[in-house]
């Protein structure tokens, strides 16, 4: 007996059998199989994680259960007296009973219903009349209701009313195996409050695959609905401010490309060879004519010519280099090389932080004031000189 082809953890064979014998009682005990001369004992104490879920679990033998060791294999075997002529015991009878899949399936529900009970999701399983037959640890937290309380609960007592009828299409659906995609909706707390929930359903089935009630998986999203609602308030609030910056810089665009005064918009560098321009407005574009096409992206210089006064220029660029603003007169030239008279008004323009990053400036063609007031120095000379 001892020369058995499987090899057995805990083999007791030949004791038991003794027992058996000097008692006349049956006796039975579940065995395991061993696999190229280890123990599944011996296995799982070679994983640390299987030791916590063997010593968490009320029966030390089924949890030791592990669906991925294919090898091993647990018999239910049964010793019972063998009797001659219904008085006379002549031996024993050992019957062994794979019940590998009974002890897999019992140590996995058992698991599964763990991690069910301890979820921080409320998992509810309710009949299609109302009554609660399941209530975990996180619907306790989430609604208040102990799972004493829940049990003699309907499921209307934690529905909002305006709520009533899409529950009710719900279990109708899952009453005719229809697929309920996960979905959003309300539930009533003992408190009174009514929580935002996530909920994904399922059919709760007898043992025949009758759909006999639901099974829900509910999350609170209440916070996560509040912050929603704040952030969509932030986002509307945002847009309208943007809204309207954008229509007060379209008005002011719209107002200085129609200025009748030369508008200039350059980088607020002054590295050779000058700033690039980077906005110019129709009035600019007559005064010296060329183009938008042809300023933007060039510099100031373009403009600059022979009677083009050095000393204004380099007046022009230390007042800037110090930030400050400042008012010139300049020779420029037309593309087509004439000359004329320009009054310019310069500014450094700055960010949020300080730093430089703009010039602007506003431009007038004085001409005819130039001559003006060169006809009038000539006429006052020509007078004094006939005076004299």
């Amino acid at each position: 007996m001892t020369d058995l082809a499987i090899k057995v953890d805990n083999n007791t064979l030949v004791s038991d059998c003794q027992t058996v014998l000097a008692t006349y009682t049956p006796l039975e005990r579940e065995i395991w199989t061993q696999y190229d001369g280890v123990s599944q004992k011996e296995k799982l104490q070679s994983s640390s994680k299987l030791n916590r879920e063997a010593t968490t679990a009320s029966n030390t033998r089924s949890s030791s259960v592990d669906s991925s060791q294919k090898s091993s294999c647990c018999f239910l075997r049964r010793i019972v007296p063998y009797l001659t002529n219904g008085i006379k015991i002549e031996g024993v009878v050992v019957s062994f009973v794979d019940i590998t899949e009974r002890i897999t399936a019992d140590f996995q529900a058992r698991r599964l219903a763990t991690v069910l009970r301890d979820s921080n999701d409320a998992i509810i399983v309710q009949t299609f009349d109302g009554d609660f037959v399941a209530w975990n640890r996180g619907a306790e937290r989430m609604y208040g209701y102990s799972e004493k309380e829940a049990f003699k609960l309907k499921s209307k007592d934690y529905v909002p009313d305006d709520k009533w009828i899409e529950a009710a299409e719900v279990a109708h659906r899952i009453l005719l195996e229809q697929p309920v995609e996960p979905f959003e909706s309300q539930r009533k707390a003992k408190d009174g409050r009514c929580l935002d929930v996530q909920l994904t359903v399922a059919a709760y089935r007898d043992e025949f695959g009758k759909p006999i009630g639901i099974v829900s998986t509910e999350r609170d999203i209440s916070q996560h609905k509040v912050l929603l609602r704040k952030l969509q308030h932030l986002n509307a609030d945002l847009e309208n401010r943007v809204a309207k910056q954008v229509r007060e810089v379209r008005l002011l665009a719209h107002a200085i490309s129609h200025l009748a005064e030369g508008v200039m918009i350059t980088e607020g560098t002054l590295d050779f060879p000058g700033p690039k321009i980077l906005f110019v407005n129709d009035a600019l574009c007559r005064m010296t004519g060329y183009t938008q096409e042809e300023l933007v992206g060039s510099t100031p210089h373009i403009l600059y010519g022979p009677l083009t006064n050095l000393e204004s220029l380099e007046f022009i660029t230390r007042e800037l280099s110090s930030n400050r603003a400042c008012t010139v007169e300049l020779v420029n030239y037309q593309k087509d090389g004439t000359s004329y008279d320009n009054e310019l008004f310069i500014s450094p323009l700055f960010d949020e932080q300080g730093n430089r990053i703009n010039f602007v400036s506003i431009q007038r063609d004085v001409s005819e004031r130039a001559r003006a007031k060169t006809a009038l120095w000539q006429n006052l000379s020509s007078v004094m000189h006939s005076t004299v």
